[in-house]
């Protein structure tokens, strides 16, 4: 009789400890998919609606003629409602899109970006036109894009 109830003790431990064990399972299994899905919602909050988009130059303008083609600053504001999401800024020769004197991209969420960067442009001949582009996606996943473009030359 002693045994039987020992073996009964030890059968509805063994019970219990089985339930706590898929509970626990269970829960962090919970806690593992509600946290993935937050930070999918997170990134893609926006994904119905379509940014409006602002592509500013400062520096150059377009058409300018730049005298000190050795510290060319490279200025733009791009601005986004309600938020920026990929961004591609490039420059290059007139005539030659493969020579990328700059190629920067930014994944953000931020309002507003300020891309800004001297680049010495002093190893082309005077009177080089150069292309400044920036592509802008309005949406997360980039069906929508922005594009705005200037030229400038160096003396």
């Amino acid at each position: 009789m002693h045994f039987s109830n020992t073996t009964h003790i030890f059968a509805t431990l063994f019970h219990l400890i089985n339930i706590n064990a898929m509970f626990i399972r269970s829960f962090v299994l919970f806690l593992f998919i509600g946290t993935m899905l937050i930070i999918s919602a997170g990134c893609h909050s926006h994904d119905d609606e379509l940014s409006d988009i602002e592509i500013r130059f400062m520096t150059p303008q377009n058409g300018d003629i730049i005298s000190n083609a050795s510290n060319v600053m490279i200025r733009v504001e791009i601005e986004a409602d309600p938020e920026n999401h990929d961004i591609d800024v490039v420059l290059y020769p007139h005539n030659n899109s493969s020579n990328k004197i700059i190629d920067w991209h930014r994944h953000t969420h931020d309002q507003l970006v300020v891309f800004n960067q001297a680049v010495d442009l002093s190893s082309y001949p005077s009177g080089t036109v150069f292309h400044l582009d920036v592509e802008a996606c309005r949406d997360h996943d980039c069906e929508t894009i922005v594009r705005q473009g200037i030229e400038f030359s160096i003396q």
